[in-house]
């Protein structure tokens, strides 16, 4: 059994990608060939789903993990600070006795000039 499972590793299969039928498919294959007992198939095909499992969630816990790293470098803009900026600048224009501008689809709306 343990051949089965070090020839998946050796090929570089890439477990997580693998559907359970495909590995069972594999598997089939590899005792078609006499590449490992038939009586092992099962417990092989067991054991390869459990590692493509938890080669994804290691793949998502790294890829998690590089976009907070990234959004903690860029510091974006969160949909908060965007409202509480709308809501500002619609106070300011309140203040300023300026129509709200109404967002448009384009950015090619021209803007209001402010005379002081």
């Amino acid at each position: 059994m343990l051949d089965g499972l070090k020839k998946a590793g050796y090929l570089g299969i890439g477990l997580f990608s693998l559907t359970r039928e495909q590995i069972e498919k594999m598997v089939d294959d590899w005792a078609k060939k006499g590449e490992v007992q038939r009586r092992e198939t099962r417990e092989i095909v067991e054991e390869l789903v459990e590692r493509g499992k938890k080669e994804k969630e290691a793949i998502e816990n790294a890829a998690k993990k590089e976009v907070d790293r990234f959004m903690g470098r860029i510091n974006p803009v969160t949909r908060k600070d965007l409202e509480r900026l709308e809501q500002r600048l619609a106070r300011i224009e309140k203040k300023l006795g300026l129509e709200p501008i109404e967002a448009e689809a384009d950015n090619d709306a021209p803007s209001q000039e402010v005379n002081a």
